[in-house]
């Protein structure tokens, strides 16, 4: 129900009534009242739509990895993959805490990018997540342990679901960005595009120094 917006007086619903029967104030067209709902109404179905497609993002990569570490691997191709880990891991064990962290950050920051590439950034994403499935398996047959359990802690420490939140925005962007190169419409997507890198450089910022702090208490 309309009402003026000086005074706060019920308008009557006469369309031909142009002033408050109150305070005399010149009163909006009914197109103009109803103008503003329906862009808020639009506004929150896009920002779900977008939610969603970000929480699809995020399931899939957890299936892709989860599907890396489950899947049998032999011990050869285990000793070979956890020998490389091996490597960085001893490249982090030994630097300075700023490097541990330009490092990991860097890493991940260069994964995440790569996401956002349109029609491209689901292939590479998915390589990365069954990658790092493939090392969770590794890691554990080396160790003599079941690769369903590492994989469950792994996603115990926060970082690791502060990372895949950003991976999961990074597809989902990349998604929105190829749906606007169909439909001609990539300039309007490029101020969400800015949005979203901002948001994920945050995040994989703040995952950095969780997981640096984690590395260094658990050495």
């Amino acid at each position: 129900m309309p009402y003026c917006r000086e005074c706060g007086t019920r308008l009557p619903d006469d369309e031909e009534a142009k002033f408050c029967p109150n305070c005399g104030a010149l009163m909006q067209a009914r197109s103009q009242i109803a103008k503003p709902l329906e862009v808020s109404w639009s506004t929150r179905r896009k920002t779900s739509r977008r939610i969603r497609t970000i929480i699809v993002a995020i399931l899939a990569s957890l299936v892709a990895t989860s599907f890396g570490a489950l899947l049998p691997i032999n011990s050869s191709e285990a000793q070979g993959i956890r020998n490389e880990f091996g490597e960085m891991e001893d490249v982090l064990e030994n630097a300075s805490p700023f490097f541990k962290i330009a490092m990991i950050y860097g890493n991940n920051l260069m994964h995440s990018l790569a996401m956002f590439t349109p029609f491209v950034g689901p292939i590479y994403g998915s390589y990365v997540f069954f990658s790092t499935g493939r090392i969770i398996a590794a890691v554990a047959q080396v160790q003599k342990t079941d690769s369903l359990t590492l994989l469950m802690l792994t996603f115990i420490f926060p970082h690791a679901w502060i990372e895949y939140l950003s991976y999961g925005v990074a597809l989902s962007e990349g998604f929105w960005l190829a749906l606007a190169i169909l439909r001609r419409r990539f300039r309007e997507e490029v101020a969400n595009l800015f949005k979203a890198v901002f948001a994920c450089a945050l995040l994989l910022l703040s995952a950095s120094f969780i997981e640096t702090s984690l590395i260094s208490f658990l050495t």
